[in-house]
C-alpha cells in the first residue's frame, strides 16, 4: 500500500504528512484473521507483494539498531534490504549484515542476528571504546564465546579500530564505510572557516573545549552544526542547529572534530572528499593530527588556515570510498 501510495509522487513525500501518533488501537490476532497465520505464510506473502510492485527481492538484510540512518543509506548504496529486526518473521536471507554493536544493545543484537545463516557484525563509532570501557571481564568473556559459537563475522572501518578490536581478542577485516554521499573537491570560501558537528545526545565532542578554541581564534569564524536545540550566533561563533551539508561545506574551510573516541566519522570523510582540511585527535589518513589541548588545536587550526588539503588525500579517499568497491568487497563477505 505504502510502495503504491508513494509512487504516485516518485517518492518524494510531500503529497504525505507523518504524524507520530497512534490514531487507533486493535485486539491481539485473532484465529481466522490477516495476522493469525502470518508467521507460516510470510515468506510466499512478502514475495508476491514484491513481485507484484516490482520490487528486487534481496538475499542480505543490513540492520542497525543505533544508527538506523546510517544503515538505510548502507541498505540502498549496496541494494540489500534494510529492517530494523529481521529475526521478527521468518526469512530467506543468506546473510544479515548489522552495523554497530553497543554495550546497553547487547539483547538487541543478539535477537536480530537470531537464526541467521551468516552473521556480519561492522563496528562503528564508539561501540568498541563503550565495550571496552562499560563491560566487566566475566561478560566480554561470555561475548567472546557468544561471537566464536555464532561463527560471527567481524569488520572494522579502519585499521586503527581494527587495532583496538584485536586487542580486546576479536579479529576483524578492514571495510571503510561510505557516507550517503561523497564529494569532490570544491573552492575554498575566502575566509577561513570552521566546521564543528555538536551533538545534543552524546557528551563525546568536547564542546567547553571547543568553545575556548573558537574564543582564542577571534580571526576565524566557527560554524557549529547538527543540535537542532542549539542555534543563535554571537562574536565569531554560531550555532546553526541542523544544516544541508550541500549547501553549507562550500562555506566552511576545515572540520574540527575533538572526541573522546571515534571511528572513521562521516563527516571527516565529506570534509576531505570536498579537498578541506580536517583537524582532529583520531588517526584518519591526510588529517591534521592535534592533542585534545586548547594549544595544540589552535595551533593545529593554524596550520591548516595556512596549508590547503593535497590533492592526493581527496583522490585517496574518493577511491577508498567508491559505492562499487564498497559493493565488490561486501559481496564477496554475504555470499
Amino acid at each position: 500500500m505504502w510502495q503504491r501510495m508513494l509512487l504516485k509522487d516518485n517518492f518524494e513525500g510531500e503529497r504525505f504528512k507523518f504524524i507520530r501518533k497512534s490514531f487507533f488501537l486493535t485486539d491481539p490476532p485473532q484465529k481466522g484473521g490477516l495476522s493469525a497465520d502470518s508467521d507460516s505464510n510470510w515468506i510466499e506473502r512478502v514475495e508476491y507483494v514484491r513481485e507484484k510492485n516490482g520490487l528486487p527481492i534481496s538475499d542480505v538484510c543490513v540492520c542497525s539498531l543505533g544508527a538506523p540512518y546510517h544503515g538505510v543509506n548502507t541498505a540502498k548504496l549496496l541494494g540489500y534490504d534494510y529492517l530494523p529486526m529481521p529475526s521478527f518473521k521468518p526469512n530467506n536471507y543468506k546473510a544479515i549484515y548489522l552495523l554497530g554493536f553497543y554495550p546497553s544493545g547487547i539483547e538487541g543484537h543478539m535477537q536480530v542476528l537470531h537464526n541467521a545463516k551468516k552473521k556480519i557484525v561492522h563496528w562503528i563509532g564508539t561501540d568498541i571504546y563503550q565495550l571496552g570501557h562499560s563491560l566487566s571481564v566475566a561478560t566480554w568473556k561470555e561475548l567472546l564465546g557468544y561471537f566464536k559459537k555464532e561463527n560471527i563475522i567481524h569488520l572494522a572501518e579502519a585499521d586503527f579500530t581494527q587495532k583496538e578490536l584485536k586487542e580486546l581478542g576479536i579479529r576483524s577485516k578492514v571495510v571503510p564505510l561510505p557516507p550517503a554521499k561523497l564529494y569532490n573537491p570544491i573552492p575554498l570560501p575566502e575566509k577561513f572557516t570552521v566546521g564543528i558537528y555538536e551533538n545534543p545526545t552524546q557528551s563525546m565532542y568536547s564542546e567547553e573545549l571547543m568553545d575556548h578554541v573558537a574564543r582564542s581564534l577571534p580571526d576565524m569564524d566557527f560554524k557549529f552544526f547538527g543540535n537542532p536545540q542549539k542555534k543563535g550566533k554571537y562574536n565569531n561563533v554560531e550555532h546553526l542547529g541542523w544544516v544541508d551539508m550541500d549547501e553549507w561545506l562550500p562555506k566552511l574551510s576545515c572540520n574540527l572534530r575533538i572526541t573522546t573516541h571515534d571511528g572513521l566519522s562521516l563527516t571527516v570523510l565529506q570534509f576531505l572528499t570536498a579537498g578541506r582540511n580536517v583537524v582532529t585527535n583520531t588517526p584518519i589518513k591526510g588529517t591534521i593530527t592535534a592533542k585534545s589541548t586548547r594549544e595544540d588545536i589552535v595551533k593545529a587550526l593554524r596550520i591548516a588556515s595556512k596549508t590547503p588539503l593535497s590533492k592526493k588525500w581527496s583522490k585517496h579517499w574518493i577511491g577508498e570510498l567508491s559505492t562499487e568497491k564498497f559493493k565488490k568487497e561486501m559481496g564477496k563477505i554475504c555470499k
